[in-house]
């Protein structure tokens, strides 16, 4: 039980429960997997994990970084990140698994772009164009939630993001890590987006000037 399973969760009430059910049976245990509540309309029903709600919405970085807070309390030194929407398949947690080591980020990559929506590609692009340059190395899907990180990456820095701009800033601030890239399906479902369009490229916009201003 060395890594924990973050979930951060809006309204998907339709998918979370299927999701956590698939996570138990690839033999991980309840009390590996946190779910953050990030202000849903209403209260999750999921019983033996580790539930954390937030009375309004924070965003998925606040999110995120809650969950691997809560992780290190627990004493686990790796967490592997999932989408609540079952775009990432439980099936795939094994190559993460795997692949968890102290100085590596394991990052999913949806190869397949055909499957992905227009605007998402585009915010896909550009968000791993900035970070290639970035890091001076290739990265393919620099926006992919399905990763798993040691969590000592997260000592002596400070995260401006609160919102998915944290997933790229995350990988920006890894310099002295090795990214090894496992490659996933592009599964989108008829759910509604959370991501506001507009709202997101802004909030690239200020953590690309953020990230340069602080070289």
């Amino acid at each position: 039980m060395k890594f924990s399973v973050v979930i951060p969760a809006y309204n998907s009430h339709s998918t979370l429960p299927a999701l956590v059910s698939m996570i138990k049976k690839r033999g991980i245990k309840g009390e590996q997997i946190i779910v953050i509540d990030d202000g849903s309309e209403r209260p999750y029903e999921i019983e033996g994990v580790n539930l954390i709600r937030f009375e309004k919405n924070r965003g998925k970085g606040f999110a995120l970084r809650t969950g691997y807070e809560l992780s290190l309390n627990l004493n686990f030194k790796y967490s592997i990140s999932v989408d609540a929407d079952l775009q990432h398949p439980p099936d795939k947690l094994k190559d993460f698994i795997e692949n968890l080591k102290e100085d590596t980020i394991v990052l999913g990559w949806r190869k397949d772009r055909r499957r992905m929506p227009l605007d998402r590609r585009f915010t896909n692009f550009l968000a791993s164009f900035f970070t290639s340059l970035y890091l001076n190395r290739r990265v393919h899907d620099a926006q992919c939630g399905f990763r798993g990180i040691p969590l000592n990456i997260l000592k002596n820095k400070k995260f401006w993001s609160d919102g998915y701009e944290f997933e790229v800033e995350l990988l920006c601030k890894s310099r002295g890590f090795n990214i090894k890239e496992i490659e996933i399906p592009t599964i989108y479902g008829e759910g509604t987006s959370h991501i506001n369009k507009i709202n997101i490229v802004w909030r690239y916009m200020i953590l690309v000037w953020r990230l340069l201003w602080h070289l």
